[in-house]
């Protein structure tokens, strides 16, 4: 559908006024974008100063979001790298004793391979959790620099339009 009037779009919204628009409504809004005239777009972020504002703040949630969360990732990924090396230090204690047997020996240098392994796949796990933050952070940053690109060329097109009208003498 191809909105065409403000009308239309506060309906869509369901709001009566542009002053009842709220953050969840200024991301349907955003969604909205690509199906509005552009003359309604400009006409209704001109009334919108703190749309732009609103995108940026959204921005930088998201940036100390994924921050947190990639410092509390950090420091897990610390105490479990920590703790397989506590394991593997243990063993090996095991094994400089002098009463153990060769098939206790066998058992604790299979716990030490066993150990080894972990740390991998913790690592191609977090990998994995990297990425979809990345993703998301990606996608995030996408929505907010098209929304302030969106506001910066209705200011444009508005400023040329000002420049385009005969001056009043």
């Amino acid at each position: 559908m191809k909105y065409k009037t403000e009308a239309q779009i506060m309906k869509a919204l369901e709001i009566d006024s542009w002053r009842n628009l709220s953050r969840d409504k200024v991301v349907k809004f955003a969604a909205m974008m690509p199906q509005m005239d552009k003359e309604v777009q400009l006409r209704i972020i001109e009334k919108l100063p703190e749309f732009t504002s609103f995108a940026r703040e959204m921005a930088d949630i998201m940036e100390r979001g994924n921050e947190s969360t990639r410092d509390f990732n950090q420091r897990s990924q610390d105490n479990v790298y920590e703790a397989w090396r506590d394991v593997r230090a243990i063993l090996a204690r095991q094994l400089d004793k002098e009463d153990v047997s060769p098939e206790e020996r066998v058992r604790i240098f299979e716990l030490l391979m066993e150990t080894a392994n972990k740390p991998s796949q913790k690592d191609s796990e977090n990998k994995k959790f990297l990425a979809a933050l990345a993703k998301t952070a990606a996608l995030t940053i996408t929505v907010s620099v098209l929304a302030a690109v969106v506001f910066v060329g209705g200011q444009f097109m508005l400023e040329q339009q000002d420049e385009d009208s005969p001056a009043d003498a």
